[in-house]
């Protein structure tokens, strides 16, 4: 079941992280109001798919970095 989550979150979360980087080089060409929009908005659903995906892969984390 988290495999098929991931095969759905983890395109999403790749893009989401290359429109952040790609807003943060257009910020010159954009209007500074639709920017800080558009920006905040992109902010919130890479940071919801970040914990989402961290959260998805909890066993494999603790497995591989949290060991005693």
């Amino acid at each position: 079941m988290k495999s098929k989550w991931l095969k759905i979150l983890n395109p999403i979360l790749g893009i989401s992280f290359v429109f952040q980087i790609s807003m943060g080089f257009s910020g010159d060409f954009i209007p500074i109001r639709n920017f800080e929009q558009v920006h905040r908005i992109g902010a919130i659903v890479l940071l919801i798919c970040v914990i989402a995906h961290i959260y998805l892969n909890w066993q494999w984390i603790k497995v591989n970095y949290l060991k005693k």
